[in-house]
């Protein structure tokens, strides 16, 4: 699964993914390197925010195809 936002500005972006990180990241591991924040939550999904967008990553695949992925998507933002 691909689900990806557009805010309209970085800083509603970073605000917006900051409380949803609270109800969504409890218990969630930091990933570094992809975008400006990223974490993979309980669920194996990962959640990225890089500018003013930010997008969730979920599947069967593993933890590392999905960091690729989500990598990939973040290198074309």
């Amino acid at each position: 699964m691909f689900i990806a936002y557009v805010d309209p500005s970085p800083s509603a972006s970073a605000e917006l993914f900051g409380r949803l990180k609270d109800f969504f990241g409890k218990g969630s591991t930091p990933v570094s390197g992809i975008g400006d924040e990223c974490y993979l939550d309980t669920r194996h999904g990962l959640h990225v925010r890089k500018g003013k967008v930010r997008y969730f990553v979920s599947g069967a695949a593993t933890d590392k195809q999905l960091k690729e992925l989500a990598s990939g998507v973040a290198g074309q933002l």
